[in-house]
C-alpha cells in the first residue's frame, strides 16, 4: 500500500474515534443529576430507576463501541466498502438514538416522583446539565 493512501486510513480511523469518543462521553452523563430533599422513599425509587437506566445505556454504548470498532475495522482495509461503513455510522447513530429515548424516559419517570418544587429544582439541574456545551477540555 502505498504510503499516502496508509496516511489517510490513519487519519480517517484517528478522526472517527476521535468523533466517536466525544459523542459517546456526552451521551453518558447521568440522566438523574444530584436532588436533595428527597425523602428515602424517593430515594429508594431513583436508586432503582437509575440501575435499570445505567442497565439500558450500558447496551447502548456495547452497541456503539461495537459499531465503532467495526467501522475502524472497515477504515483499516485497503479497499474501503462505503456502504459497509455507513452501516457503521447508522449502527452507531441508532445506539445514540435509544441512548437519548432512555435518558428522555428516566427522566420522565423521576418527575412523576418529585413534588412540584421538586420538579422545579430538578427542571433547573437538568437544564444546566442538558444546555452546557461539553467539550473534550471539561471532561
Amino acid at each position: 500500500m502505498n504510503r499516502r493512501l496508509w496516511l489517510a486510513v490513519v487519519v480517517a480511523a484517528a478522526v472517527a474515534t476521535a468523533i466517536s469518543f466525544g459523542a459517546t462521553r456526552y451521551c453518558c452523563r447521568s440522566a438523574t443529576p444530584s436532588l436533595h430533599n428527597v425523602g428515602n422513599a424517593q430515594t429508594e425509587q431513583i436508586a432503582k430507576l437509575e440501575a435499570e437506566f445505567n442497565h439500558a445505556l450500558a447496551g447502548c454504548c456495547k452497541k456503539h463501541c461495537a459499531a465503532r470498532f467495526d467501522l475502524s475495522q472497515e477504515l483499516a482495509k485497503p479497499q474501503t466498502d462505503h456502504v459497509a461503513m455507513q452501516k457503521c455510522v447508522d449502527r452507531m447513530c441508532t445506539a445514540q438514538t435509544e441512548s437519548e429515548q432512555a435518558t428522555l424516559a428516566i427522566v420522565l419517570r423521576v418527575r412523576e416522583l418529585l413534588t412540584p418544587a421538586q420538579r422545579e429544582k430538578y427542571a433547573q439541574l437538568l437544564n444546566r446539565q442538558l444546555c452546557t456545551p461539553v467539550t473534550m477540555e471539561s471532561r
